[in-house]
């Protein structure tokens, strides 16, 4: 599903809305904040599905981080993830992506709300 920015959409799969904004300030409120991109899309995972999660080096693909994690097989369909530009940049309520990762060298430029 394709966020729209200004515009809530609801994904029953994941029986949650979100809502993206653009903006340049980072505040602790819970909100999911990403560094760039322009086509931003919440998915579930695919077969070889890799990304960069903070805290590690190199790369990690989406099955073995959800077997590290001890994540059960029914939730991981559940998990909603997003990407930026094609390149996973979040699994919503796990871990981000450091290259996508909002610090205090980098400003903010999407935020995405979750209901």
């Amino acid at each position: 599903n394709i966020l729209p920015e200004g515009k809530e959409i609801y994904i029953s799969e994941l029986d949650k809305t979100f809502l993206m904004e653009r903006t340049d300030i980072r505040k602790n409120d819970g909100a999911i904040y990403l560094s760039g991109g322009k086509d931003i899309r919440i998915r579930n995972r695919r077969a070889g599905d890799v990304f960069y999660p903070i805290g590690m080096k190199g790369k990690k693909k989406l099955k073995e981080f959800f077997i590290d994690e001890k994540i059960p097989r029914d939730e991981r369909m559940r998990t909603g993830i997003v990407t930026s530009d094609g390149e996973i940049a979040c699994i919503i309520g796990k871990r981000a992506d450091r290259r996508f990762y909002v610090s205090k060298l980098n400003k903010p430029k999407i935020k995405i709300i979750i209901k």
